[in-house]
Order: structure tokens, then sequence, then C-alpha cells
């Protein structure tokens, strides 16, 4: 895949802004911080670069705050909290005055104050990539690793001395997940899903190389896959959660000769669709763990106002009994069990971080094991008392690239320089500022909304639960920012950001019902007019003015769409679909299709991107190519579509590019995934 170099967007504006090399500011190397310590993950090279901002922008107190803060967080990480309390001691003493900050450095304290250093383990990483991604079970021994190695769909055994890995089978083009050994260590269960038909299967293989797996359940018109978490002590059965057809869950045990299934417990919806964690079985097999919704909600997929609890639960084996040991509310998940069986281990946001706690058995009374481990995968506990789990990152970079007005051509970013972090960048109508979105620390859901100066590298950062996954919209008086917003009861409503003073403002009534696509809004340059999809082929204009809706433009059948923008003279509505790349004029008249790719896009891919360019004659689309998406263009009166010479690996789809006003830079939005497998040595106590 295409490794696609970044530039920062102060160093690409300067021709924007007409003026010379600026210098470095502190806001700049706040940035290259920020760099550092979420993308890069480097924190020691991150906390040098805050030092460097406390001592020359000491003046700039709430940049110097800044710094500090982040030193503190980097510590924290790095579990020093002894580095960490000097960090936010010294905000309240010298910084007081910055009263955010000091109230977030305050709230640090106090939380460190009830965690110990010493009952505090340092996690070691023990490798990272695939080897890391596609980690599923550990020995009791700690010897042997159960995997997916992704590269060959195959599942695969890594010896932990040696870090050699023994491939069982392969199967390629196939998905090949959930993979546990059974306890004398000679068999591998795991979940086999067919790619062409989307077939799941129940498997069981030997645990030698090359062998030929048994088929123990398949999919059917009642059930729609399986995942295997554990064996039996006596390895004569594989403890399994099943999907079924009505996406409800079930708990059961599946005979490893003859695939014959004991109901254990029906769940319901009450795991949570796509990332729910697997059931644990304690070292003695006779008991189960898991986690689910405290609460099942009222249809699938569920409601926006079901409650969205997560708690932790211990089922008996054999099913007679249950308890519930975790009900704190927010997320409480990835259970595992201590190896002495009197503890299970378990995630937890409760804090605002994702911590990692232990809640004994049979009371439930939970303590702090590892302060901000993130949101992390368990693998499992060995005897020896080491606690293996994956941490995921998705990183995110706004990059931008130059091109000719026309783009035609794009080029790749500059070497050696950096990006924004954040997604879904937009540029003000005046080219001074980009508006993007940026993942709130610690939260995989929550959003706030960044401004960047282009010319000093300034953000303000504005925050507010709900904010929606879609870009901020500029209004044209380049003063404020359109922005979706969810509220508590499950409803929406657009809001407008004054960039000055920050507030919120709704603008229509949240009863008018607006679908979950919000990404698609745009606005007219008189900035009297919102354009909202209603479902994906029909477009509201509503007035903003009277808040009323004033016109509906419906589609022709089967001309549905996932990526909306209206070009700068106003006067056209480009759109994307799996299915084609059409316009339609502001006023509801002429639909016509631009272009029917020859090969239907999956749906999966989810909402796109298109873009247009400055003078209203060109659309930019993007194209699957392999793994990566490529930037294509198209004229707004039909032909055939040119590649930019744009090539994306991890373009952030759903609103991710954009152009600037002068059309000579082109801004998107990628991610970077990476995996890594730590292992943390559990007190004592808790072994």
């Amino acid at each position: 895949m295409k490794n696609i170099l970044t530039v920062t967007i102060a160093m690409v504006m300067l021709a924007l802004v007409g003026g010379s090399v600026l210098a470095q500011s502190g806001n700049d190397l706040f940035q290259q911080a920020l760099v550092k310590q979420r993308t890069e993950g480097n924190l020691p090279e991150a906390i040098k670069v805050y030092q460097t901002i406390v001592q020359k922008y000491r003046s700039d107190k709430k940049l110097a705050a800044k710094a500090l803060f982040q030193i503190g967080q980097a510590y924290e990480k790095l579990v020093n909290n002894p580095e960490a309390r000097k960090a936010y001691e010294q905000i309240t003493r010298e910084f007081a005055d910055q009263k955010d900050v000091a109230a977030d450095a305050g709230r640090r304290l106090a939380a460190l104050s009830n965690v110990a250093q010493s009952e505090q383990s340092v996690p070691h990483l023990i490798v990272t990539g695939s080897a890391a991604e596609g980690a599923t079970s550990i020995s009791p021994d700690g010897r042997w690793m159960t995997m997916t190695e992704w590269s060959a769909d195959a599942i695969a055994v890594r010896d932990m001395s040696t870090g050699q890995i023994k491939r069982l089978t392969a199967s390629p083009g196939n998905d090949l997940q959930h993979s546990v050994l059974s306890p004398d260590l000679r068999h591998v269960a795991y979940l086999h899903l067919i790619t062409a038909n989307d077939e799941a299967q129940l498997r069981v293989i030997d645990n030698e190389a090359n062998s030929t797996p048994r088929i123990l359940l398949r999919a059917s018109s009642e059930m729609l896959y399986f995942e295997p978490s554990g064996w039996s002590s006596d390895g004569k059965s594989i403890l399994v959660t099943i999907n079924k057809s009505d996406h409800t869950w079930e708990m059961a045990w599946v005979s490893a000769s003859d695939g014959s299934i004991k109901l254990l417990k029906s769940l319901g919806w009450r795991l949570p669709r796509g990332n729910h964690s697997l059931p644990s079985l304690s070292a003695d097999g006779k008991f189960i763990a898991y986690s689910a919704f405290a609460t099942n909600p009222s249809k699938f997929p569920p409601a926006a106002t079901d409650p969205r609890d997560e708690n932790i639960y211990v089922l008996a084996a054999d099913g007679s009994s249950e308890i519930e040991i975790v009900k704190a509310g927010g997320i409480n998940d990835e259970p595992v069990w201590t190896p002495d069986g009197t503890h299970v281990l378990f995630v937890s946001n409760r804090s605002g971080n994702f911590d990692l706690y232990s809640a004994s058995i049979p009371d439930g009374r939970t303590e702090m094991v590892q302060r901000n481990i993130g949101r992390i995968t368990s693998v499992g506990t060995t005897h020896s008392g080491e606690y293996f789990y994956v941490k995921q990152q998705d990183l995110e970079e706004i990059q931008v690239a130059e091109m000719d007005p026309e783009a035609r051509n794009i080029k790749e970013s500059q070497a050696g320089a950096q990006a924004q972090i954040g997604l879904k960048a937009r540029w003000s109508p005046d080219g001074k500022f980009m508006a993007f979105l940026r993942h709130r620390e610690g939260s995989a859901n929550d959003y706030d909304v960044v401004v960047h100066s282009l010319k000093t590298a300034e953000e303000k950062i504005f925050k507010r639960l709900g904010i929606q996954a879609g870009p901020p919209v500029w209004f044209h008086d380049n003063k404020s920012l359109l922005i979706m917003v969810r509220h508590e009861n499950g409803t929406r409503a657009p809001y407008r950001i004054d960039r000055d003073t920050g507030k919120f403002t709704q603008l229509l009534p949240e009863s008018l019902g607006y679908p979950p696509y919000t990404s698609l809004m745009v606005v007219s340059p008189d900035d009297k007019t919102l354009f909202v999809p209603n479902g994906l082929q029909k477009i509201v204009k509503f007035d903003l003015g009277s808040e009323k809706a004033v016109q509906t433009i419906e589609l022709p059948n089967g001309a549905g769409f996932y990526a909306l923008s209206l070009s700068p003279n106003s006067r056209t509505l480009a759109m994307w679909s799996p299915e084609h790349v059409a316009r339609i004029e502001a006023d509801g008249s002429g639909y016509r299709e631009l272009y029917i790719p020859s090969e239907r896009f999956s749906t999966r891919v989810g909402t796109g991107n298109v873009a247009w360019t400055s003078d209203s004659r060109t659309i930019l689309f993007q194209s699957r190519h392999n793994d990566s998406w490529k930037i294509m263009r198209i004229s707004a009166d039909g032909g055939q579509p040119e590649f930019t010479g744009l090539e994306i690996d991890g373009l952030v789809i759903g609103g991710g590019i954009d152009v600037s006003p002068d059309g000579r830079h082109f801004a998107y939005s990628s991610t970077k995934r990476t995996f890594e497998l730590w292992s943390l040595r559990l007190s004592s106590r808790r072994n």
C-alpha cells in the first residue's frame, strides 16, 4: 500500500497568504508535540518539545499551561505518576488564572492520589503490527498464542519464547477469526467466514502445521455465525457466542466431537453490535464472565434512546446461576479471569478515560489496576500472573497536497513534514482558517470542533456533547460554523458555532427529524438555505430565517447518494454513491448521472467523498483501488473520469476531502491503524 507523505497546513498555506517563510511559533511546536504524542506514540520526544514550549513561551500563559498539561498526560501513559503530578502541581501553582486547564489539572491530581504508584506495574510491549493484530488467546503457561495471520488468511500459533509462527491452515480470500486453544494444547477452535457467500463455520483443527480442519457448525436460516471463546476443562466442549438470524445472541456449549449445541443463556440484543467483547472462562472451567448491555434494547438496531450502559456478569458454566458483579454506568467490558479465579479484570471508562480494574468474586468490590490503559482487547492471563492485551489505535491525520486549479494533477504531500491531528477538514471561504473534527481524548465516539489558523497555527477548540461525525460547514461570513448535534434523547438538530465566542445556537427545531447522514449538509452562499438529506433519495431545503422546509428535491428511483457537495457558484449539487457519480441543479431540476463504475462498490465502504474545483467545472470523487483509494476527476458536463495522480491509503470516507478557495490545494483525511501486543504483571493479591 502506498505510503502517503504529509505536509503541514501552515507550510502549504504560505502560497495562500502570499508571505515569506513564517517563523516557527509556539503553536507550531505544540502541533509537532501533539503529533509525536498521539500519532507517533513517541512520548519522551513529545515531552521534550512541550518542555521547550514552557521554557521559551512562558509569557503565553494559555499555551504554557496547555503544554504542561500534556506533559502530565504523557507521563501518566508512561506510568510515571510522580512526574505527572509535578506537571499538574506546577499548573495549579503558577497558572491558576488559566481556569479551565487548572481545573483539569486539579481533577487529574485527585485521580492520581487514589492510585498508589507501588500498586502499578509497568506494561511491556511484546510485538507490533500484524502479529499483534491477530492475537486472540494465550496458553495458561504463556508459551503459545493463537492468532490470525491476516496476510495469509491463516490460523497460526506463535511461540512466545522464540517468536516463531506455526501456520496451521490457510484459506486465501476468507476470514479466519477468534481462535482459542484447547486445554491440552492439541486443538484450536476458530470462526471461519467464507467471503464468497458470507457463510460462517465453526471449525476445529489440530495444533500441527498444515492440518485439515473439521467443521462443527455451519450457518443456517436460524444461526448467522459463531464466536468461540474457550474450552471446557475436559476439552469436550467449546464455549461459543451465537448470533441468530433475528440478530439476538446466545451463549452455548458446542460439542467438540459432533457439533451438538447446549444452550446456556439467551442474551437478546444485549451485545453491542460489531464491537462486543468475548466471554471469559475461569481456569477451573466453572464460571463464565461476560459483558452486556444492562438493559435489552427495544429493537435491532438499538434505538437512539435505548440505554447503552454495559455491565459485567458471572454465569455458572452449567447456566444454573448468575450474578452481576459490575454495575457502574458507562462502558465496562473486556472481562478476563485472574489465574486464581478470585477476580475478574475489566476495562471501564467510569473515570472519563479507559482504565483497567479488577472486581473481586463474589462481592464485586472493584479496585484500579492500571490507569489509562486505553481501548484494548483482552487476550488472556497466564498461571504466572501475566495479563496480555492488544492496543488498537486509529491515527487520524489531515494532509494537504498541491494541485493545479483544474485538478488534472494532485501531487503527493512533501516528504519530512507533518500533518494536523484530526479529520474532515474544511477551508474557510476566505482561506485563512481550516475547521475540522478531532476525537476527544479517551473517547471513540465523541468529537470536538477545531478551528486552526493557517497563518499563526493557533487553534480554538469548541466542545459540546453529541457533536456528530460530519465535517464542519463554514458559513460564508467566515465567522461561524454549522454542525449537527445529537441530543441526549436521541434527536438531532443543526447548530451554529460562533468562532469568536464559542457559543452554540440551535438553528432548526429537532422536531423536523434529521436522518443520521450528517456529513451531507451544505449551506448556500447567502447563508440563508440549508440542504439536508432525508433518507438517501431526497434532499430537503430549509430556510434558516423562517425555520421551515421550503422544498423537497426527490431523486429518480434508484438514484440514492452517500455524499453531497454544492458547487462554488451555488448552482449545482454533486452526489456520490457506490453506483454512480451524479449531479442535480440546486432548484431540483436537471438530474444527470455522470459516471457509472463498471464494478459496483460494496456498500460496506460507507459514505463517500465528493468535492468541486473552485471554478465549478470539475468534480472530484473517490474510487476504490485494491486496499487504497484513488482521487478521480470528472467534468461537470460528463465524460470519462481521469486519475489525478493521488492515491490514498486509509482515506477517511464521509466528507474527508476539500479544495482550497483558490483551487490550488487539496485537503484529505487519512487513518493509519496500528496494533500492539502488551503484557502486564498482576500484583500477587490478584493472582
